[in-house]
């Protein structure tokens, strides 16, 4: 009994202990904190321009960053 409780205690803790990862801008030869920076810029042109709709807003920033060969991807935390 004692075996069993030991091994489940460390399936549970084997599964607790994953890395964490976020979704983000990545792209070859960039770093996490270039990503960060391209998106504000981005963010900062399109805020520029006096938007209403958000959703517009949000496709114009995805789109500025795609033309700067960025794509989504993971990042461990």
């Amino acid at each position: 009994m004692k075996k069993l409780v030991f091994v489940s205690v460390l399936a549970v803790a084997g599964c607790a202990t994953q890395p964490q990862v976020i979704n983000f801008w990545k792209k070859d030869g960039a770093t996490y904190e270039d990503a960060i920076t391209a998106e504000a810029g981005c963010q900062y042109k399109v805020g520029m321009e006096k938007f209403q709709d958000k959703d517009e807003k949000d496709a114009l920033i995805d789109n500025c960053m795609k033309m700067q060969g960025y794509r989504m991807g993971k990042y461990p935390l």
